[in-house]
């Protein structure tokens, strides 16, 4: 009897199952429990790009969006003036406003060349309030009470803005300059002193300051030979 009995439970069986896969449905999709997931992939989050404001829809914070944030403010020359001479001890020389990864910044000459003194502020808004946040000596022993300007340079082509001060001596005797780049971002001066010599070849001859030494200094090297060869030439 099992002989016989099987085979037709076998047909009918298959029948059966045959009959269900020509009623259209199908098996559920598989799902895989978060827990099997790499962390990477079961906790990724999307935000809507669409929120305006700081709080998302299910109760959490979410960053402001460009749209959001209030714009920089952007100063005039004599803005930026009338603010350095509220710091400056001296009257207010050549003055640059440049970017910075902190924002805004602006960088006077602070003139004290009577007292021999003449050194550089850097001044930004902290706290909705102007502060100094950096400032350097431009005069120093052996080269005092001069003449100081500054001019922007991008020495290392990043995209920033440098400040570059050229001090002229006081004696009309010795033709003596002296060269500082500062770069901002990193509060720190790269310098030369021109002697008012000039080598064979007719190049100007430099001293280097042992803060343009290294190989990191080597862009701010060569913006310094270059302002020193257009001294040159006027």
């Amino acid at each position: 009897m099992f002989r016989v009995g099987a085979p037709a439970v076998i047909v009918t069986t298959f029948s059966a199952l045959l009959a269900w896969g020509y009623t259209g449905q199908s098996a559920p999709e598989p799902r895989i429990p978060n827990s099997a997931l790499p962390v990477a992939a079961s906790q990724v989050q999307f935000t809507p790009a669409s929120w305006r404001n700081d709080v998302a829809p299910n109760g959490g914070t979410v960053a402001p969006t460009r749209e959001s944030r209030a714009p920089v403010e952007q100063l005039t020359l004599e803005q930026a003036r009338k603010i350095a001479a509220r710091f400056a001890r001296g009257s207010v020389g050549d003055l640059q406003i440049v970017d910075t990864d902190s924002g805004p910044a602006i960088v006077a000459v602070n003139n004290q060349r009577k007292a021999g003194t003449t050194n550089f502020l850097v001044i930004q808004k902290r706290d909705a309030k102007f502060r100094v946040t950096a400032q350097g000596r431009l005069d120093k022993e052996g080269f005092s009470h001069a003449s100081w300007t500054a001019e922007q340079v991008d020495a290392d082509e990043d995209g920033y803005q440098k400040l570059l001060f050229t001090g002229k001596d006081s004696s009309e005797a010795r033709n003596m300059r002296r060269l500082i780049i500062f770069v901002p971002n990193d509060k720190r001066t790269y310098s030369a002193q021109l002697t008012g010599e000039v080598t064979a070849r007719g190049t100007p001859r430099i001293q280097w300051l042992s803060n343009a030494a290294g190989t990191d200094a080597a862009p701010y090297r060569t913006a310094l030979r270059q302002k020193a060869r257009a001294l040159l030439k006027r």
